[in-house]
């Protein structure tokens, strides 16, 4: 739900909770364009590079990262290592996965 700052809604509005949001909004109005001037951050060739490593791993959907799974067996609760990621939590992309078994044939 957006207000304009023009209708009688937002006066009423400031009226009921007795706060005065034009001024709110006139306040942070400067920390605001300050935010949004300081995320100007440009990524380096090292980190270009990072993440393209990291886009070949994908945290296993099986246990979500934690790598073990809970299983229930006669009222008991037993924590053992997933099967999908062997206990890291992570898991090869599907596309390099693709690109391993394009090379090995």
């Amino acid at each position: 739900m957006s207000f304009d700052p023009s209708t009688d809604s937002l006066s009423n509005l400031s009226k009921v909770a007795g706060v005065d949001f034009n001024k709110l909004r006139e306040k942070y109005k400067t920390v605001q364009q300050k935010q949004t001037s300081e995320c100007s951050h440009t990524l380096s060739a090292k980190d270009e590079e990072d993440l393209k490593r990291l886009n070949n791993y994908k945290i296993c959907k099986s246990c979500l990262g934690k790598g073990t799974v809970k299983t229930i067996y006669n009222h008991m609760v037993l924590e053992r290592d997933c099967e999908e990621c062997d206990g890291d939590s992570i898991v090869l992309s599907q596309e390099r996965l693709d690109e391993i078994a394009k090379g090995l044939s």
